[in-house]
């Protein structure tokens, strides 16, 4: 069995991507299984909260007290259920590994595969994190309206900065690790092509026909997406980021 993880940052298709591997029959890609604070996590499967949960006291007393060691028994636990699939991995988002250190140690030791998905457009992460904010829709299986964002002009260029360095942790952090990287923008557009990298990655024999059932919120033109449209394209006009306007 192939062990992977998909590794990224918020509202750059990393969903996109973990529920798609998820439909082929010989991959299991989980979710966040990270999700801690204030219990979320625990409802889903396979989750480091609903490890906890099951042995609370001793395991939560663990997870403060010696969290390397509880990280590794989860992960080693985790890995174990599924024994059945060719390939099996989740979803870590850089917010988590800063809460989980041991995460990048335990994939280290173990030689783990990390798919490394980034959305080189950063300013459609940024308007698709102001969208989340305002609509409070991360993701759906239908088609939906929602309202168009107003983009604060003037810290736009330093929020783009931003999101380019958030963006280059998982080529930083398992840099010795077997990677491939996988950006959104040719996930979308040759998304067979894709699959089929990712799959001979992982040595899984790749299915056709295979979808994610989510369907795209946000609109691919921006004068349906942004309220100070002209203002945004201004601002960007003679910048590295100009590019990512049209």
């Amino acid at each position: 069995m192939e062990k992977f993880v998909v590794a990224g940052i918020q509202r750059t298709g990393t969903t996109l991507i973990r529920t798609t591997l998820d439909k082929h029959s010989q991959c299991r890609c989980f979710g966040e299984t990270f999700l801690f604070k204030k219990g979320r996590g625990g409802k889903l499967e396979g989750s480091y909260r609903r490890f906890i949960n099951q042995n609370k006291y001793r395991r939560l007393l663990a997870h403060y007290l010696s969290r390397k060691k509880l990280v590794d028994e989860y992960l080693s636990s985790f890995f174990d259920k599924y024994q059945e699939y060719e390939a099996v991995g989740f979803k870590v988002m850089g917010t988590q590994v800063k809460q989980f250190p041991s995460i990048i140690s335990y994939c280290q030791e173990k030689n783990i595969k990390v798919i490394f998905v980034i959305r080189e457009n950063y300013l459609r992460t940024y308007l698709s994190r102001l969208s989340l904010q305002q609509n409070r829709i991360p993701h759906s299986n239908k088609k939906i309206a929602v309202k168009k964002v107003k983009v604060p002009v003037r810290s736009l260029i330093a929020k783009l900065k931003k999101i380019q360095k958030e963006s280059l942790w998982p080529e930083r952090a398992f840099s010795g690790n077997p990677i491939i990287k996988v950006t959104y923008e040719d996930f979308v557009s040759n998304k067979t092509k894709e699959l089929e990298r990712i799959f001979n990655f992982l040595s899984v024999e790749p299915q056709a026909e295979i979808e994610s059932d989510l369907v795209k919120v946000n609109p691919n033109n921006l004068q349906d997406y942004v309220v100070n449209y002209e203002e945004v394209k201004n601002r960007l006009n003679g910048t590295e980021f100009e590019c990512f306007f049209y």
